[in-house]
């Protein structure tokens, strides 16, 4: 038996299939690309389910206590958290990258039992990226070790990768460009801004101009400073930095010298001379030291450099622009550098997560959502916004201190505030012929590798697994609409999603035809997994519906089937008969639904429970 295991499209271009080969495909586009073209072929769904949840969650958990306790490091500036916890993080995602590999692997191997396995070239070890971006593969490197480590006589038929992975560096002229326009920015500052009232944010990602069009409106004096802007931001943006109202410093330059790097490779070098003879990093005979070990030295060497680079950069910032107060969406690396900083410089600083995070006594779940929560509100930071009452209930129950946790409400998603004729009219334009229907939309936030969540976020195969089955509920329903809404994300193409959901008349994939508020504000019920827009949709009184077939994870512990009574907004279902009553129960009692207050005071804070948070940082 012949197994071919791949990962994306380039490698299936222009390769022969022997007769009778299997062929696994682990990645949205390599499974677009063999369903196009009419090839058989296996997701990871039959070699990764609950068990595979379950072992790789507890395999990381046993290395990650090894792993957590040999990072110790600070820069000049004195700051030392942000890059020990960025660093463990970093690493995290690395290590559960292979060992989910690892785990698929071997299932291959035990269902099919092959005498050859055909996989795409390896990049090099060392020169995997932090990101886990689509040009590293080590796929083949984890097949040869688990076959060379457990002994099995398996022939390896490695095929050369495409040559055309390869990326130009331009690194000298962008070392140039960067001082350049540093420079002048910082001339361009000094000339509109060294008089005003500043405050100082991360970027404009995560509908954060939200929280800029509030303090506008109470303190119309600050000014806002961005770190940086996309370039969707920049276009937003440029007229009003033009006229002194906001500013940007563009592009950083490099700002670490010979003995910030000396520092951070001294340290890299402790962490890893630290792990050379250890046995206890090890999944499936195979003992994982060396890939830690180059991923240290390389990846996170690299890492550290442009992180150092950031921080002394933002410092500088600091000192240059006396900002009033700090705030951000994350903490992690850079984001927790704002709050480490901030201290330092007793700067009053907030961070509002543009992540969801509730409160679970499972421990595997609660570890997961502990994890998130570090590079997302990490209790270093000196305010923290409760945008719900869930994530208040995650705080308080993790220990987060009273006086830092700030019941904002939320900030970051979007209020809806149409009429019915405004609802009416984005009805008709979004789903034209359909407009009369009840419409139920589907939202959720898959992980893929590089950002993989076990349990509390489906793997990108799991979702559209779902979304299908749920498609074959709706496919016949004279009266609903079902819309499923794409979440762009450059590592999960639209044309590659539309490839394997399988539309019908009455189930279609939307991308950006209209923002996600406008999704929301015509929609009767909304179905998800776990994700924000959850959050989003509670906000704005649309029901819930958590879909979970494999019965491992309800995102609101408290939600329960309908089971004929409604008794509040969000419900759990794990089978397809159970969102089709559940559906049609919301449908019939709708109106009570909405008017009924005790059905949305446990996700959604009452006026009287939210505070006003700006004072505390002015």
């Amino acid at each position: 038996m012949r197994i071919r295991i791949v990962e994306f499209a380039d490698e299936l271009k222009k390769k022969e299939f022997a007769k009778g080969e299997k062929v696994v495909a682990l990645n949205i586009c390599a499974q677009a690309f063999l369903k196009k073209n009419k090839i058989e072929f296996e997701n990871s769904l039959n070699f990764f389910g609950l068990d595979g949840h379950q072992t790789v969650l507890k395999e990381t958990k046993k290395i990650m206590n090894v792993l957590d306790q040999y990072i110790n490091f600070s820069d000049k500036n004195k700051l030392s958290s942000s890059y020990n916890e960025g660093f463990n993080n970093y690493l995290f995602f690395y290590l559960r990258y292979i060992l989910i590999l690892l785990y698929i692997i071997q299932e291959i191997i035990k269902k099919y039992k092959p005498t050859e396995i055909v996989v795409p070239e390896s990049t090099k070890i060392e020169n995997f990226d932090y990101y886990c971006s689509p040009k590293d593969r080590l796929l083949a490197h984890l097949v040869s070790k688990y076959i060379k480590e457990n002994n099995l006589k398996i022939k390896i038929i490695k095929e050369k990768k495409n040559n055309k992975l390869n990326f130009l560096n331009f690194s000298i002229f962008k070392k140039f460009l960067k001082k350049l326009v540093f420079s002048s920015s910082f001339f361009l500052f000094k000339y509109l801004f060294s008089k005003k009232n500043t405050y100082l944010v991360i970027n404009d990602s995560n509908n954060f101009d939200n929280i800029i069009k509030q303090i506008k409106i109470e303190k119309s004096e600050m000014k806002p400073i961005f770190f940086s802007l996309s370039t969707k931001g920049l276009k937003k943006y440029i007229l009003s930095i033009l006229k002194g109202k906001v500013f940007n410093f563009f592009l950083i330059p490099d700002f670490t010298n010979y003995e910030d790097k000396k520092n951070i490779r001294n340290t890299l070098d402790n962490f890893t001379s630290q792990l050379l003879n250890n046995k206890d990093i090890n999944y499936l005979n195979i003992n994982l030291v060396n890939e830690i070990n180059s991923f240290v030295s390389n990846t996170m060497y690299k890492a550290f450099v442009e992180f150092n680079s950031q921080v002394n950069f933002l410092s500088k910032i600091i000192k240059i622009t006396n900002p009033k107060f700090m705030i951000c969406q994350h903490t992690l690396l850079l984001g927790r550098a704002f709050g480490e900083l901030a201290k330092i410089y007793n700067i009053p600083a907030m961070v509002v997560s543009h992540g969801t995070h509730v409160s679970h006594e499972q421990a595997d779940i609660k570890y997961e959502w502990n994890r998130l929560a570090d590079i997302m509100i990490n209790k270093n930071f000196p305010y923290i916004a409760a945008q719900n009452p869930h994530m208040r209930k995650f705080l308080d129950d993790n220990n987060y201190k009273k006086n830092q946790i700030i019941n904002t409400g939320p900030l970051l998603y979007n209020k809806i505030n149409l009429s019915k004729k405004e609802v009416g009219d984005i009805k008709k334009k979004l789903f034209k012929s359909h407009a009369d229907k009840k419409i139920i939309l589907h939202a959720g936030t898959p992980k893929m590798r590089g950002s993989n969540r076990l349990y509390v976020y489906e793997t990108v195969d799991e979702y559209i697994k779902n979304i299908n089955k749920l498609i074959s509920v709706f496919e016949n329903e004279k009266n609903i609409f079902f819309a499923i809404k794409y979440r762009k994300n450059p590592r999960i193409m639209l044309q590659d999603f539309k490839e394997l959901i399988n539309e019908t008349e009455n189930c279609k994939v939307y991308s950006d035809e209209s923002e996600f508020s406008d999704f929301l504000a015509t929609s009767d019920v909304m179905i998800s997994y776990s994700s924000t827009a959850i959050d989003e949709a509670l906000y704005n009184k649309i029901p819930i519906i958590l879909y979970d077939p494999d019965k491992k994870y309800s995102h609101i512990s408290s939600a329960k089937n309908s089971k004929g009574n409604l008794n509040d907004s969000v419900f759990y279902c794990s089978d397809l008969k159970e969102i089709n009553f559940t559906t049609q129960k919301i449908f019939q009692n709708k109106e009570e639904l909405m008017k009924n207050d005790l059905f949305w005071e446990k996700h959604i804070f009452s006026n009287n429970k939210q505070e006003n948070w700006l004072p505390y940082l002015i």
